[in-house]
């Protein structure tokens, strides 16, 4: 009975029309779509919603496609809430849906996985920024009521992108411009001097010499924090870049009067925004300027600046001649070499005079001393070769003399040689003989 029931239902099964299979199929498949496409993908609803709506409700699902965050798998309903597996529950706030957070809202919301260590997958990306937010100057301002920049204002809201993409409107000189969006405009331009660091050095080096390392506001400042460093603060940040002159700085009276009284800070003679080019060239002649400021004329460590631009004012005067003399004995067929390489030893001392000045001790005499040392090598080599010339234009006149004497001579013998050529061919003619046989015979 059994062989024979299992006969009935294959024969029954082979009587189905493959039409109806077909069909079945598909329908099947049509009710399964929406399961699978959400499995995986739970914002398609908004992102299709959305990229059907007018250009300004469209522009965030079209921003989205390229987020870091929805690289790094997130979705719509992680920063919105609601539920996008059915439309109409979507925006249901009954499905948590917050719409677009605002102010401290979206503050903590960024912050609630920035400071989450399990959901920051990258070793290298910090996870304080909240609580460093929270305690500067813009998270206070909002937590009094006063408002101020949130996450959103600097890194926007869709289409996020790394700080170190040329993309990100924090890259280079565009996180200056975010700056001094709010800090170069209204009341805060007038009681800040933020704008006057696109007069300074560093931002020329951000901007024309494309050079990144160049300090914005951030690196000084710090990102999320936003403090004015105090003047002990300021002179390390200084001199992460310029950790020599902090190390001749902290060897003499002003690093320890810093630590002391807090003053005189790299920004006492630097200025905070508006930093000036301080290399040599710019230095001469001005550095008693810098120490009047705090020292009065005739004091010694005004006279000590006085003596520190004689000294670099003779120097680099010299380091001037030698190079043009360089350039001249180059032009007149002279090999140079190694009168360049004496003068570019000799600036490179000099400009270890530069940072040695932080010292406001004897270092710089005896730095200045080992570029004369050089200068003076470059000199008698220029010299030598002066007397070599000299000897060489003298040889060559006196030969030159020579040589038209020698013609001269040779065109008076072959003048007279040809006079007499001639006289002899005149006397071999019969008129010729009978002239000279009158002149005779009278």
């Amino acid at each position: 009975m059994k062989r024979i029931s299992a006969k009935c239902r294959v024969q029954s099964a082979e009587k189905i029309p493959p039409r109806i299979v077909f069909v079945g199929i598909l329908v099947l498949g049509i009710l399964a779509f929406p399961l699978l496409a959400n499995s995986g993908h739970e914002d398609s609803s908004c992102i299709s919603c959305h990229a059907n709506l007018d250009t300004e409700n469209a522009r965030p699902a079209e921003r989205w496609e390229s987020d870091i965050h929805r690289l790094a798998g997130l979705l719509c309903t992680d920063c919105h809430g609601g539920d996008p597996k059915r439309l109409e529950r979507a925006m249901d706030p009954g499905k948590g849906f917050i719409g677009a957070p605002e102010g401290m809202d979206s503050v903590r919301l960024c912050g609630g996985c920035h400071s989450d260590s399990d959901r920051i997958s990258s070793p290298v990306l910090p996870t304080g920024q909240l609580n460093q937010f929270l305690s500067g100057p813009h998270g206070k301002s909002i937590l009094d009521g006063h408002g101020g920049p949130t996450c959103v204002t600097c890194h926007g809201a869709h289409g996020i992108v790394p700080v170190a993409v040329p993309s990100s409107p924090l890259f280079g000189t565009d996180s200056v411009k975010q700056c001094l969006g709010c800090h170069g405009a209204g009341d805060l331009a007038r009681d800040s001097t933020a704008k006057s660091y696109l007069e300074g050095v560093h931002f020329n080096a951000l901007e024309e010499g494309r050079n990144l390392n160049a300090p914005s506001c951030v690196d000084c400042h710090g990102a999320h924090r936003a403090l004015t460093p105090g003047p002990v603060v300021s002179a390390r940040i200084c001199g992460r870049c310029h950790n020599r002159e902090l190390a001749y700085y902290r060897q003499g009276p002003h690093g320890r009067s810093l630590l002391s009284v807090g003053q005189p800070a790299c920004t006492d003679c630097h200025d905070h925004h508006r930093t000036q080019a301080t290399g040599l060239e710019e230095l001469v002649g001005r550095i008693s300027d810098r120490c009047w400021s705090c020292h009065p004329t005739g004091s010694g460590p005004w006279e000590q600046g006085r003596a520190i631009d004689s000294s670099l004012t003779r120097a680099m005067s010299l380091l001037e001649e030698l190079k043009q003399t360089s350039l001249e004995l180059a032009l007149g067929g002279i090999q140079t070499s190694r009168i360049d390489r004496y003068n570019r030893e000799a600036y490179s001392w000099l400009i270890q005079v530069e940072s040695a000045l932080h010292s406001v001790d004897t270092q710089w005499e005896e730095l200045t001393g080992m570029a004369k040392v050089k200068m003076m090598a470059s000199l008698n080599l220029s010299r030598d070769h002066f007397l070599e010339r000299r000897i060489r234009s003298f040889v060559f006149l006196l030969l030159g003399l020579l040589s038209a004497g020698i013609f001269l001579l040779l065109a008076v013998k072959l003048n007279s040689i040809e006079k007499e050529l001639h006289r002899r061919h005149a006397l071999g003619s019969p008129e010729a003989r009978q002239r000279e046989q009158e002149r005779h015979g009278r």
